[in-house]
């Protein structure tokens, strides 16, 4: 595999991960939690949305740069080994990590401060990503890469940053398109059901045998 398919599969792994930790969030705790707890929560809802944006900007500036060094260090990756040592050692920490997960929130798993809790699984995540780096190449490959694509980092931190900056943006007009979904689907309803009830109190439209609830979620 040449690095950029490396890289594809780690990207690959750690989205699977991530969607497996998922399973271990009590998430109502989570939604309830308050101070350090609470910050933690907002920190890591940053933290992802950053992450991602900043491996699809950089991996998409790279592709368009066309840098031939980088091009000859992604064709050289190809008759390295994969090193399945460090493999294992990934996914042995996939164990600490789901349990660190697990007690972030509620009373349930380690009974550790939060402040523990956080640090400890950063280094055991940031642990498991090395680990699965080493596994697909050497350092040195990795570190050959990084430094051919120059003030590429910069571009697509900034990208970053700003993307996930326009997601939080777009979230403050979930509540007002609550309203105006709301009202629109009873004035498209009504005519069609006289026996429709609706409460914009609580935005639920019910006809009797069946009710839906607009959620600001999902409104707009």
């Amino acid at each position: 595999m040449s690095l950029f398919w490396r890289a594809a599969l780690a990207a690959a792994l750690l989205v699977s991960e991530k969607f497996l930790l998922n399973f271990f969030v009590d998430f109502d705790a989570a939604q309830s939690a308050t101070g350090l707890g609470e910050h933690v929560r907002e920190v890591q809802h940053w933290g992802f949305r950053c992450v991602v944006t900043f491996a699809a900007a950089l991996a998409l500036f790279g592709y368009v740069q066309g840098n031939e060094r980088l091009m000859t260090v992604n064709a050289r990756a190809s008759a390295e080994p994969l090193r399945l040592r460090w493999l294992g050692a990934h996914a042995t920490l996939f164990v600490p990590l789901a349990v660190l997960t697990f007690s972030f929130y509620g009373n349930h798993g380690l009974r550790w401060p939060v402040g523990l809790i956080a640090a400890s699984w950063l280094l055991v995540a940031t642990a498991s990503v090395l680990a699965l780096l080493a596994a697909l190449a050497p350092r040195r490959t990795w570190q050959d890469a990084a430094k051919t694509l120059g003030s590429l980092w910069l571009y697509a931190a900034a990208a970053s940053v700003a993307a996930a900056s326009a997601m939080q943006w777009s979230q403050m007009l979930w509540a007002p398109t609550t309203r105006i979904t709301f009202d629109l689907v009873d004035h498209i309803l009504r005519p069609l059901i006289p026996s429709l009830r609706s409460d914009a109190a609580t935005q639920v439209l019910d006809t009797g045998r069946f009710a839906v609830e607009v959620s600001y979620l999902c409104s707009g």
